[in-house]
């Protein structure tokens, strides 16, 4: 449950970030279907403020959002999430992709056994998400419209 609202407050920050992307006019077979853009690095924490201070004044990283939970930091082509949501303690880690729309993506890799912890869901009338873990249980995540 923690982890759907955690999911819940991303998708605030992140809807402009997801309704900007273009979606691929490409219709690639399935088994095709390659993971490519990492959007987020969420990293588990226990003091989010603690965590502002180190990335934003010791490592000069831009705050682009912050909240009581979360704050996100601007890296260039992908952005550092600190939450105090992520995971169940701190260094709890998920990455999120984005992809240009989340069902095939789910479709894709449930056809390769991926075993998927949330199937495909609305975040919001315009952005879906899906999670899954790797072998030793980190949370990777498909992000981006259905």
């Amino acid at each position: 449950m923690r982890h759907i609202a955690h999911i819940t407050l991303l998708t605030f920050f992140c809807t402009c970030t997801a309704l900007s992307q273009q979606p691929s006019t490409s219709t690639a077979p399935a088994d095709s279907f390659k993971l490519s853009k990492v959007g987020y690095v969420m990293l588990g924490v226990a003091d989010v403020q603690k965590s502002v201070v180190f990335y934003h004044e010791k490592l000069g990283l831009t705050v682009t959002q912050q909240s009581d939970d979360l704050a996100f930091f601007d890296t260039g082509s992908i952005s550092i999430v600190v939450s105090s949501e992520v995971g169940k303690a701190p260094g709890d880690s998920e990455t999120v992709f984005t992809v240009d729309h989340v069902q095939p993506a789910y479709e894709a890799l449930s056809k390769r056994g991926i075993h998927f912890q949330s199937a495909p869901h609305p975040l919001t009338a315009s952005v879906w998400a899906a999670s899954f873990r790797d072998p030793d249980g980190h949370v990777l995540s498909l992000f981006g419209p259905k």
